[in-house]
């Protein structure tokens, strides 16, 4: 740019609903600054990539402190209804093998498979399984802390919901 405004430099605060939102703490072992930033924006978009598989975002935010190193998402989850999934059409057999293998309680209706799928109603819980689940896509991408922010109001993580 050949003339930025002044606009372009003031450090924006979070928005308003950060009090009421679940907070992430997420450190890098990148370089301080733009790299470390970009890194902790492409792991935030894959984590709520999961995160909205399980449940409904309704406001969500990234916020880097270059000084910190550190990354902190903010999110204001609902629950999401059970939904019934479409899988293979019952003449590719092999497909719906493994369609049945992965759910068992697939049913046959018309001629599709379909699954019911029940969601999870605990932030904790679907938290902990997804440090463990993807320890290795976190270590690939240089996260090496990645944990809930307590906050005043325990009930905040399941107020939310």
């Amino acid at each position: 740019m050949a003339q930025p405004r002044e606009r372009f430099f003031v450090e924006e605060k979070p928005p308003s609903f950060v009090k009421s939102a679940i907070k992430i703490k997420v450190k890098t072992n990148k370089q301080k600054g733009d790299i470390a930033g970009t890194k902790s924006k492409k792991f935030f978009d894959f984590f709520l990539m999961k995160l909205q598989k399980e449940f409904k975002v309704k406001k969500s935010d990234f916020e880097y402190d270059d000084n910190k190193n550190l990354s902190i998402f903010y999110f204001i989850l609902g629950k999401k209804k059970d939904e019934v999934i479409r899988g293979p059409h019952i003449t590719h057999i092999e497909h719906v093998k493994q369609f049945k293998k992965k759910h068992p309680s697939a049913f046959i209706k018309g001629h599709y498979t379909y699954v019911k799928l029940s969601h999870i109603d605990s932030f904790s819980v679907w938290f902990k399984d997804f440090k463990k689940t993807y320890k290795k896509v976190m270590k690939q991408m240089g996260i090496t802390e990645l944990k809930i922010e307590k906050s005043s109001n325990p009930s905040d993580l399941y107020s939310t919901l």
